[in-house]
């Protein structure tokens, strides 16, 4: 009995959030979850009233690309029998990569040429040359050790993310391969959808799922990563933008070194009509009455 009195009281408080247009209210209606009220004026469109929520809730996604990135190069006496030489080469890395179910991305194709220690010096046989990076993408199972040697072989000559003109770096060893996330936006649409699955009981009892989630208006969502070591192996904490102004945005991608899970500190904002929290009330109302 203490429990249907309860529940009534606490979606009735819901329903009056929901009258009340002078002033924005919030009461926390449980843990993660935080009610707000207020109205929603647009130029044009009748004033509503509308019931705020916010949920924080944990996610998880896991890596299933691997990635092995650098660049090849090629130099030459003219620009034009450079590209014909990279041209030859990328056409054999593609069909190998495509051959073992790799993706070859193709970024930018990096140009320059050496300036010679005097004026008409004919000993720089070589003058200009060429670098185009590549990133080759394989499924997360594919033996790396054996991948990377035949690219080797196929004439990948620069290492690392940052491949360029220059072999040499700061780093003796630069890392080649790393991990990241396949159809990375997709997945995270789908993690916010599972943490306004999980709340919509609270937020609608009386409601399905299904039904409060058809109601429901997402504003903004954030999430933050745990600690990982990114692909240019440091220990980083990242922070995403998920959804600005109710509009979903593009993430980054998100690569590390290993294939650990990867924790999501999710915190979303969004809105629901009030009828929708006032019909909870009311339902719940009907049952107390049927339980007395």
């Amino acid at each position: 009995m203490k429990k249907i009195v309860f529940r009534f009281f606490a979606l009735a408080m819901l329903a009056g959030l929901c009258t009340s247009y002078s002033f924005a209210e919030k009461t926390q209606t449980a843990q993660g979850l935080q009610i707000t009220s207020g109205p929603i004026s647009k130029p044009g469109i009748p004033e509503e009233a509308y019931s705020g929520f916010n949920i924080s809730c944990d996610e998880q996604l896991q890596p299933n690309r691997v990635v092995i990135s650098g660049g090849l190069s090629a130099e030459s006496i003219s620009p034009k029998d450079g590209s014909t030489q990279l041209e030859k080469q990328m056409s054999a890395i593609r069909a190998y990569v495509e051959s073992k179910g790799g993706i070859l991305i193709e970024k930018e194709r990096l140009r320059a040429a050496r300036n010679p220690e005097k004026a008409n010096d004919g000993s720089m046989k070589m003058p200009y040359i060429q670098v185009q990076r590549i990133e080759a993408e394989f499924p997360i199972n594919a033996h790396l050790d054996e991948l990377i040697e035949k690219l080797f072989k196929l004439g990948l000559d620069r290492y690392g993310k940052d491949a360029g003109i220059d072999v040499y770096s700061s780093r003796e060893y630069k890392n080649i391969s790393f991990y990241r996330i396949a159809k990375q936006d997709e997945q995270l649409a789908a993690a916010v959808s599972r943490c306004m699955r999980k709340e919509a009981p609270t937020i609608c009892p009386n409601l399905a799922p299904e039904s409060c989630i058809a109601k429901m208006k997402l504003v903004s969502a954030y999430a933050q990563t745990g600690s990982i070591v990114t692909a240019e192996a440091y220990h980083n904490t990242l922070h995403l933008l998920l959804i600005k102004q109710s509009v979903p945005q593009r993430v980054e991608p998100i690569e590390t070194v290993g294939t650990q899970n990867i924790t999501l500190q999710m915190t979303i904002d969004g809105r629901i009509a009030c009828e929708a929290t006032s019909a909870s009330a009311a339902q719940a109302g009907m049952g107390k009455k049927g339980e007395e």
